[in-house]
C-alpha cells in the first residue's frame, strides 16, 4: 500500500512538471506576453523596411572601390573612407541582428532562415569589399600618418 502511494505521488508530480514544461516552451508566439518579446521594431518598424535596406547596403557595398588606392593621398580621403567603411559595418549590423533575431523567434518559418542566409553573403560581400582598407594603411609610412594627424 505503501508502495502505491509514492507511485501516484510520483506520477501525480510528473504531470505537473509536464504540464508546467509545456507551458514555459510556448510555440506560439501569439500566446507570449508582449512583455516577454524583442521589440524588433527598434531595428526596423517592418520586414518590408528590413529589405529596403539590405537592398541600399548591398548598392552601397561597391562604393568602397573609390577609396582603394587612395588611402594615403590625403587626411579627408583616409577619413571618408573609415567613416563609409563605417557606416556600412553598422547598417551590415543592424540588418544582421534583425533577420537573426527573427529567425530565432521562430526557426520553423523558412522567410527568416532566408533573411540569415542573405545576411551572410551580405558579409562575406562586405568583407570581401573592405579587404584592402587595413593593409593599404599599414603600408602609408608613419611621417605620412603623423601629418595627417596633425
Amino acid at each position: 500500500m505503501h508502495l502505491f502511494s509514492v507511485v501516484t505521488v510520483s506520477f501525480l508530480a510528473l504531470l505537473v512538471a509536464d504540464s508546467y514544461s509545456a507551458y514555459a516552451q510556448e510555440r506560439d508566439r501569439s500566446k507570449i506576453p508582449d512583455d516577454y518579446k524583442w521589440n524588433l521594431s527598434d531595428l526596423y518598424p517592418t520586414g518590408d523596411a528590413w529589405k529596403k535596406a539590405e537592398e541600399r547596403l548591398s548598392a552601397d557595398i561597391p562604393g568602397m572601390n573609390k577609396f582603394q588606392g587612395t588611402l594615403g593621398s590625403s587626411p579627408a580621403q583616409l577619413l571618408s573612407c573609415l567613416e563609409y567603411e563605417s557606416s556600412l559595418a553598422k547598417e551590415y549590423s543592424r540588418l544582421s541582428s534583425y533577420a537573426s533575431m527573427s529567425s530565432d523567434q521562430d526557426t520553423r518559418d523558412s522567410k527568416y532562415l532566408a533573411m540569415k542566409s542573405e545576411m551572410n553573403q551580405i558579409g562575406a560581400t562586405l568583407g570581401a569589399a573592405v579587404a584592402f582598407v587595413e593593409p593599404e594603411i599599414l603600408k602609408i609610412d608613419k611621417t605620412t600618418i603623423d601629418s595627417f594627424i596633425t
